[in-house]
């Protein structure tokens, strides 16, 4: 005999809850997100809105990113990394290594290989080089080159030359590379850092992405062979609920996206990046834990390979051997590679990512009739209101009223303590910078 539990419905959860809070109001166990989304204390069957395929094709790589002056002891790093299953790796070109001594040893046609770059094409007979080697081609090569021009203009605040010619390097340079090669990679974590809500993250990765399908359409571009070419990095923290839901969207949104541009999206790269915000620069230790809850979340969300920073900064072997660790253990002993989709039917977290996607998309639209993602930033809209969001969040974090575990909650009254936040402060030529935060410990 199948025994079947009674159904709840949502009124009968709100009259359960009503009873438990003795008079205190429904409103004081809603709480919202960082957009001012209403985040309910139940979600139910009706609040389901039956998600497929919000997954890549497979588990998540762990990436790791190196960085440094020493190219020969950043090739131990990496070496030491393959060695311990890492089989995706993040490398800065613009601190002038050459490759052959970054990749001495390493077999690069069987990896995945990011490479930071604000000028691919000056790397470009380097990499042929180094792939020669080994008797292949750039079409044999997976990865990407971390680059996205649009984004690292407002970071410098300047272009290099102007949008349009910024961009058409990445273009100019597509045929040369296969489909596992991305050619752009939107840097939306970059846009966290500077203080955006889950949101708005979302809202300027796609503006930008978009931005470039406009730029290719009037060079004459194929437009599919861009989509296939084109990665998304989000940042990923402690919110999980948010994390997890923000993952879910990005695949709808862009998926929509692209086929308004007559494209279809396929299996979108999505790279998940732990969050600056949360890499407190006191008690390090602490942020083992924070990186824990982020590399679970991304890993439910659905991305495809995942950063997790060092927890105390450093790019040193046991920084790095701790950073990928915590991904060893939630594949090997939390078997999350083995489930696909693992957040599909949850009612919460498909209700938030339809509640992003449905306010992303209209943002988007009135973007647009507004002129679009490069007139917002040349007029320095989106730098402007992402300063003044991050400044409340850092004095939120200053004065306490933001828990921070470490630093100021449970914080060592022996040990350094957090002083201040500092910015960034680019001189601006063309465009209005973005701000980082610098913490400042005293």
């Amino acid at each position: 005999m199948t025994a079947t539990f009674d159904t709840v419905s949502p009124e009968d959860w709100k009259e359960s809850i009503l009873k438990e809070l003795k008079g205190k109001p429904f409103e004081t166990v809603v709480s919202r997100t960082q957009d001012g989304r209403e985040l309910m204390p139940f979600y139910t069957a009706i609040d389901r809105k039956g998600f497929r395929g919000l997954h890549g094709m497979g588990p998540w790589v762990c990436r790791q990113d190196v960085w440094g002056k020493d190219a020969k002891a950043l090739n131990v790093l990496i070496l030491e990394a393959l060695v311990a299953s890492v089989s995706s790796i993040g490398v800065n070109l613009d601190e002038g290594h050459k490759l052959d001594e970054l990749f001495a040893n390493v077999q690069l046609d069987i990896l995945e290989v990011h490479l930071k770059t604000s000028r691919p094409s000056g790397h470009l007979e380097a990499l042929k080089s180094s792939l020669a080697s080994s008797g292949r081609e750039l079409k044999a090569l997976a990865g990407s080159w971390d680059h996205d021009p649009l984004t690292e203009a407002l970071i410098r605040g300047a272009w290099k030359q102007d949008a349009v010619a910024d961009s058409s390097e990445v273009f100019d340079l597509m045929q040369l590379f296969g489909k596992d090669f991305g050619m752009l990679s939107i840097r939306g974590d970059q846009f966290h850092l500077a203080g955006a809500t889950s949101e708005q993250e979302l809202l300027y990765s796609l503006a930008a992405a978009k931005a470039y399908l406009d730029l290719a359409k009037e060079k004459g571009i194929d437009l599919q062979s861009l989509v296939n070419q084109m990665r998304f990095q989000l940042a990923v923290d402690t919110d999980f609920l948010e994390s997890v839901s923000k993952f879910m969207a990005m695949r709808i949104l862009w998926a929509n996206l692209a086929k308004a541009y007559g494209c279809d999206a396929g299996a979108v790269q999505l790279t998940a990046r732990s969050s600056g915000w949360t890499l407190a620069p006191v008690d390090s230790d602490t942020n083992l834990l924070r990186s824990s809850t982020e590399a679970l979340a991304a890993i439910v969300g659905g991305c495809d390979d995942l950063v997790l920073h060092p927890h105390d900064g450093k790019c040193d072997s046991f920084s790095l051997r701790m950073s990928r660790n915590i991904q060893h253990l939630l594949k090997h002993e939390s078997y999350l590679d083995k489930f696909q989709n693992p957040v599909e039917g949850a009612y919460a977290f498909e209700s938030l990512a339809a509640s992003m996607c449905e306010h992303v998309w209209g943002q988007l639209r009135t973007m647009d009739e507004q002129g679009g993602w490069l007139k917002t930033v040349e007029e320095g809209h989106i730098q402007v209101q992402l300063y003044e969001q991050a400044r409340t969040k850092a004095n939120s974090l200053l004065d306490g009223s933001r828990p921070w575990l470490g630093v100021n909650l449970y914080a060592s009254e022996e040990g350094p303590a957090l002083k201040n936040i500092a910015w960034t402060s680019p001189e601006s030529t063309h465009l209005k910078a973005l701000h980082f935060p610098i913490f400042q410990v005293a």
